[in-house]
C-alpha cells in the first residue's frame, strides 16, 4: 500500500469541540491510497495539521507531488485513543517500488 500525492494544494477549516468549546484549527489535502490487488485508489483527505494553534496551522507547509510509503512511526494513537497518522512520518517511495 502507498499514497500519493498530486496537488500541493491545501484546504483549511475550523471545528469547535462540543463539550468544552475549544476551537481545533485543519489543514487538509487530497491524497490516493493504492492499496495491493486494488485496480483503482481510494481519494481521500489527510490531516496535514490538526491542532489548537491557528499561526501553526497557516505555517504548516502542504505534502509535495509524489507518492510515499507509511513508516511505522507514522502510525500513533491520538488523544480519543484513535489510530492517527503523523504525515511528518511519511517516506517518499523510491522509482522502482512505486512502478
Amino acid at each position: 500500500m502507498h499514497i500519493e500525492i498530486e496537488t500541493t494544494n491545501t484546504s483549511d477549516r475550523q471545528v469547535t469541540a462540543r463539550r468544552s468549546g475549544e476551537v481545533f484549527f485543519i489543514r487538509e489535502q487530497q491524497a490516493l491510497m493504492f492499496k495491493t490487488g486494488q485496480k483503482y485508489p481510494d481519494k481521500f483527505t489527510l490531516n496535514i495539521y490538526f491542532g489548537n494553534d491557528e499561526k501553526l496551522r497557516n505555517a504548516t507547509g502542504s505534502l509535495p507531488v509524489g507518492r510515499y510509503q507509511f513508516a511505522e512511526e507514522a502510525f500513533y494513537i491520538n488523544n480519543n485513543q484513535q489510530m492517527a497518522l503523523n504525515p511528518s512520518r511519511l517516506q517518499p517511495l523510491k522509482a522502482a517500488q512505486a512502478a
